[in-house]
């Protein structure tokens, strides 16, 4: 326990030596018997604060007032006495005293806090000894005296799940409701991660209500009933990796006869290209006499004189050409290889019935229709499903909770009862 706190400002005439003293059991400052006010009362519960690692004693005006000064205090745990030095002008760091005063050792406040909470017995699981002892620290200055919300900090802004489970751990029963919490944070997580999915389109799309839901389940049976009407028209036995073979097969014979187009189109590109950089643009003799021939006004000498132009631009971009022609091969190559790899593929694929365009083109579009609302369905159900556990694991550690809080209540008011004896 707080045995003393002692300080140079705190000497008066009623307190020469400086010093507060503390007893077992309870402890008041009283008011001046005329009803003065701002006579320090706030300002010596934020020094016992400050004694304790608390802060908000360095933003009240006695540092103003007094300026920077030393503060000493002294607990006693198990016979044991524990003396402490800080400073408001070096308040991260706590000096332990000895028996004379002298400084023995320098703690940082995180190490000092440590050492109470060991000491004090509230290196409990859940919980800081900052942030459980500040709460019943109830001072005008720290803004958390609403005594509507007894258990809550910054002026009952603090949830109040947070405070309650602040008083759980204190009584020993944090244990019993982490795990739930932990499955319950777990599953909100996965129906945040099940939503960010639908939103990036990494899983299907879902239907918006058990209403829908129950449409595509009488849609998807019409839907089979028509497919199965369609596989009975074809005359021939339907096994649906038969469907999907043929169909991979018209797919890949449609790409083939696009690449080959391409293929072409790029080796005439290069020819172009070739026939450019070795024979130049200049017209031949047979040329300008088919000129001549529709018009024979023509200056055959001015078009020749700028062809020969053009040739000497030619020459001078002719590294250039050589470049683009490297480039169209590289391409050329490219569009080969993905020629290969497609006609590779076709080989690969099994022989199978041969059905027609249009008995494969409704097929398909049954067979995907299908799919697509059992997909919805699918997705809406892992959904619900999901909303269901959370709800099942909140209404479990709602139940759990209020049982825990009964039991704290009854200890609480069997002290109060002994107490009072």
């Amino acid at each position: 326990m707080l045995d003393w706190i002692y300080s140079e400002k705190l000497k008066t005439k009623s307190r020469p030596d400086g010093t507060i003293h503390f007893h077992k059991g309870l402890n008041v400052i009283l008011g001046s018997r005329d009803g003065t006010t701002s006579i320090g009362k706030s300002t010596s519960l934020l020094l016992i604060d400050y004694a304790f690692g608390g802060d908000s004693y360095l933003k009240t005006d006695a540092i103003k007032t007094l300026g920077e000064h030393e503060i000493q205090f002294s607990f006693l745990f198990k016979n044991e006495r524990y003396t402490f030095s800080r400073s408001t002008k070096e308040s991260k760091e706590v000096i332990r005293l000895d028996n004379a005063k002298n400084p023995i050792r320098v703690y940082s406040k995180a190490e000092f806090i440590t050492l109470l909470a060991t000491e004090y017995g509230l290196s409990l699981p859940g919980i800081s000894f900052r942030n459980t002892v500040s709460r019943f620290f109830r001072i005008y200055p720290k803004n958390n005296y609403t005594e509507s919300h007894p258990l809550q900090m910054n002026s009952g802004m603090e949830s109040q799940e947070k405070a309650i489970s602040v008083l759980i751990a204190l009584f020993g029963f944090y244990q019993d409701i982490s795990t739930l919490k932990i499955q319950l944070t777990e599953c909100s997580n996965r129906i945040k991660a099940f939503k960010d999915a639908r939103k990036y389109e990494f899983i299907p799309s879902m239907v918006n209500g058990e209403k829908r839901y129950r449409e595509n389940e009488a849609e998807i049976s019409t839907l089979l009933h028509k497919l199965e009407i369609l596989k009975a028209s074809s005359g021939q036995t339907v096994i649906p990796e038969d469907i999907e073979y043929d169909a991979q097969r018209h797919d890949l014979l449609f790409k083939i006869r696009d690449i080959q187009k391409e293929l072409h189109k790029k080796e005439a590109e290069i020819k172009l290209l070739e026939d450019n950089l070795h024979y130049g643009a200049l017209p031949t003799e047979a040329d300008i006499h088919s000129l001549l021939e529709f018009f024979p006004n023509a200056n055959t000498t001015k078009i020749m004189d700028i062809e020969k132009f053009h040739n000497k631009i030619q020459f001078i971009l002719h590294e250039e050409l050589d470049t683009t022609i490297s480039s169209a091969k590289e391409e050329l190559k490219t569009i080969k290889k993905s020629f290969y790899s497609l006609t590779e593929q076709l080989s690969e694929i099994p022989v199978s019935p041969v059905f027609s365009d249009d008995f494969l083109q409704t097929y398909t579009a049954l067979d995907r229709k299908i799919h697509k609302l059992q997909e919805e369905n699918s997705t809406y159900k892992s959904m619900q499903e999901l909303k269901n556990e959370k709800e099942k694991l909140s209404n479990r550690l709602t139940q759990h909770t209020e049982l825990l809080l009964r039991d704290i209540q009854s200890k609480i008011n069997f002290m109060l009862e002994k107490n009072q004896r």
